[in-house]
């Protein structure tokens, strides 16, 4: 920023105070658990750079952000993915449902359902949610099964 200022008999009084304006950006913000497709060190006033997100991280937002007067405008997350793995069903009594490539892991990305089934001879916890369960943003509650009794159908 810069001042207009007088002089009247030594005594200095500010009159404006002006935000100086750039037309030109630095290199663009992080994004965390994704990066830019192409980047340069500076960008020109309405230039984008455009973001990917990781392998199983799904993007929310714009898929870019733009140079306005300095400042690098839009909004852009990286959603996470959920992981099922085998120690996590096993304390919990459960499988998958269905047949899947890895059999003790699962990367679902966010938005997914997970169906899962119990194992023989337990029964339903009576806190426990459902067997089809939605990935959001990283976290999925899976259901609870207790050993031998009476087993829920899938």
């Amino acid at each position: 920023y810069w001042l207009i200022c007088k002089s009247v008999a030594f005594h200095f009084s500010c009159c404006h105070v002006f935000l100086e304006q750039t037309d030109v950006c630095g290199p663009p913000p992080i994004l965390n658990n994704g990066d830019t497709v192409h980047r340069k060190e500076r960008y020109k006033n309405g230039e984008s750079v455009e973001y990917e997100c990781q392998k199983y991280y799904i993007r929310s937002g714009q898929s870019h952000k733009t140079c306005r007067n300095g400042i690098w405008v839009g909004q852009i997350t990286c959603l996470e993915p959920c992981t099922v793995n085998k120690q996590l069903m096993a304390e919990r009594n459960i499988v998958f449902a269905y047949r899947t490539e890895d059999p003790n892991n699962l990367y679902s990305v966010h938005g997914d359902y997970i169906t899962f089934k119990c194992i023989s001879n337990t029964h339903r916890s009576s806190d426990s949610v459902g067997f089809r369960q939605q990935c959001l943003n990283g976290f999925m509650n899976l259901p609870q099964y207790f050993k031998n009794c009476e087993h829920e159908g899938a």
